[in-house]
């Protein structure tokens, strides 16, 4: 029981703290779109400003998913009927089949048994993310391998089973036999133990973009010295912008 109420506790925490920063993502996006554009207007090139703010899109979406998780979860952990806790099931595999979609995707294989790597190579977490930290922010490639690995491992779950639900949450089916058979055959301890499991590799790269922009930040701060001694119009401007509470 105590470990419920905890659980139920620790969810309501994350959930705050999450939506609080989503609103502090939004704001920092805008901010350097705007400082951004005056590099541009300036003709300064900045290696890492747009790499910020793409990231920072990135985890401004993680933040999403980390919200709509704690969210279900509260809806399961408060349902007074197996209903409401299957619904509350069904909404939270919706989730993880979406979520892990659009941060690192599946893998398909062909006719011949090849696997087809097109769309998660494509993933903003192996295209994008990854030559930044193994080129030039080599300090956080031990993380970024760990969280890759456990993105990996995650497959080991039956992601068939999973769209299948999936499929029959958001579309239904004409035969409505379909869907009972899917209720029935929902085990709420196994699916929450995945969803779980998810949300931890959501936290990890949730926290593993905030070291990232750190990073970036440091390198934008090295910039700012070499700007200084082309424009000093452009530093005030910038600088203002920065220091906006």
């Amino acid at each position: 029981m105590d470990h419920l109420i905890n659980l139920k506790e620790s969810i309501h925490n994350k959930l705050t703290e999450t939506v609080s920063d989503i609103e502090q993502s939004v704001g920092l996006i805008k901010r350097y779109e705007v400082i951004n554009e005056k590099f541009i207007e300036f003709k300064f090139h900045s290696e890492y400003l747009p790499s910020l703010i793409e990231t920072l899109k990135y985890r401004l979406f993680l933040g999403f998913l980390l919200s709509d998780i704690c969210s279900s979860l509260n809806v399961y952990n408060n349902a007074k009927t197996l209903y409401e806790e299957k619904f509350a099931i069904r909404n939270l595999i919706v989730i993880v089949n979406e979520g892990f979609k659009k941060i690192y995707n599946f893998t398909k294989a062909n006719e011949k048994g090849d696997v087809i790597l097109k769309h998660r190579n494509n993933s903003f977490w192996i295209k994008n993310i990854k030559p930044i930290v193994y080129n030039d922010i080599i300090i956080l490639k031990e993380n970024y391998d760990e969280i890759t690995k456990q993105l990996n491992d995650f497959l080991d779950f039956n992601f068939e089973d999973i769209k299948t639900t999936r499929d029959l949450s958001i579309h239904y089916d004409k035969n409505p036999i379909v869907i009972h058979k899917m209720m029935l055959n929902l085990d709420l301890e196994r699916e929450k133990e995945m969803v779980l499991k998810f949300m931890d590799i959501i936290n990890l790269m949730y926290y593993f973009t905030e070291k990232l922009c750190a990073e970036f930040l440091e390198e934008i701060d090295k910039s700012e010295i070499e700007l200084q001694k082309k424009n000093k119009e452009l530093t005030d401007e910038i600088q203002s912008l920065i220091n906006q509470k």
